[in-house]
């Protein structure tokens, strides 16, 4: 059985553990708080700029055509990918859920990804995937001039390098204790019928009419579409990090604290061990 001095040094060393998991639950609080604020004073201008697109797009009576809005087929999509992870750890199941995703649908032969986040880069580094740009250790720190920055390349690569779809994969979250792991296409624009207009309801048949044409209003306005949706993917998986971080340091507190009483348990029995063994051999010496 072990020493009583070796269990009090392991509940030290354990306690050690607890206040800085405990420390680190308190930091990734702290940063939920200053990113949902950014979230929800950007989530409206998210929902209006698709809203927009949408109308636009629905509405194309005439069916013009536009490198951002016409259907690919499956084979023969080029894709750039956006990958969104986190620049550290501690974050459970956050990376490996979003890199499972990304290994399944990537076509090493013919796509491109642009990878937000320290781990998923350095993951995709010792896999020998070639990865066409990174962003790294901007941890929080969220400006619509890095979101510009990004979104330049992007448009640089459809219009240069002949590639067609844009997809991007990033974690959403939907309450304190739950967030989902999304994959979706940004470009081209899938049309959304909600966004028709309601001719039953109308005394005229309506005909949208683009000035300028339509391809040049979709041009115009991809720019902001895009910055948009990655301003916003990029915010909700900070916040889906750092609630998961938050959540799993909170876990490793409480295990942490169960430890502890386990090992004062054991520590007190070899306590109560040795007294009664001395006094075992008291009661032997005077016996003899």
């Amino acid at each position: 059985m072990a020493y009583e001095s070796e269990v009090r040094k392991r509940i030290s060393s354990v306690e050690l553990i607890k206040k800085i998991t405990k420390v680190m639950k308190l930091i990734s609080a702290s940063k939920i708080q200053k990113i949902k604020k950014i979230f929800e004073t950007y989530k409206e201008y998210h929902e209006n700029v698709y809203i927009a697109i949408q109308k636009i797009v629905a509405n194309n009576n005439n069916n013009q055509s536009s490198l951002y809005t016409n259907e690919i087929p499956k084979e023969d999509e080029k894709n750039i990918w956006i990958l969104i992870s986190s620049d550290m750890g501690f974050c459970g199941y956050y990376n490996n859920s979003l890199l499972k995703i990304f290994q399944k649908n990537f076509n090493r032969d013919k796509d491109i990804v642009f990878v937000l986040g320290k781990k998923a880069a350095s993951h995709l580094k010792r896999n020998d995937y070639q990865i066409f740009n990174e962003y790294v250790d901007f941890h929080e720190n969220i400006t619509l001039d890095f979101i510009r920055s990004i979104v330049g390349n992007i448009i640089f690569c459809l219009k240069e390098k002949n590639f067609n779809c844009v997809k991007i994969i990033y974690s959403e979250f939907i309450s304190q204790s739950k967030t989902e792991e999304k994959f979706e296409q940004i470009i081209p624009i899938k049309k959304n019928n909600q966004y028709l207009f309601d001719k039953k309801n109308l005394e005229f048949s309506p005909t949208i009419i683009y000035e300028p044409e339509f391809s040049v209003m979709i041009e115009s306005l991809i720019f902001q579409y895009l910055v948009a949706n990655l301003f916003y993917c990029l915010t909700v998986s900070k916040l889906s990090e750092f609630t998961i971080r938050r959540n799993t340091m909170e876990n490793a507190t409480d295990n942490a604290n169960e430890i502890i009483e386990n090992l004062k348990i054991l520590a007190n029995k070899i306590r109560q061990e040795k007294i009664t063994r001395e006094i075992t051999e008291i009661i032997s010496g005077q016996d003899n």
